[in-house]
């Protein structure tokens, strides 16, 4: 009984960490892809004002 119980202990601690491991791993790859769309808008920033004058443009003659 008492192996059991370690075991499921062990099972339980093994498959908490690996949720923890996936939640991390999410986090990352959500500040990762902030990070890209932010050095993209620093970088393109004539693009993105001319992008956003034609959906202002689009906007207004809809």
């Amino acid at each position: 009984m008492d192996n059991v119980r370690t075991a499921n202990v062990f099972f339980i601690a093994f498959f908490y960490k690996l949720f923890i491991v996936f939640l991390e791993m999410k986090n990352l790859l959500y500040f990762f892809s902030m990070f890209l769309s932010l050095s993209k808008l620093l970088f393109n920033r004539k693009s993105h004002k001319r992008r956003t004058k034609l959906l202002f443009k689009a906007d207004h003659y809809k």
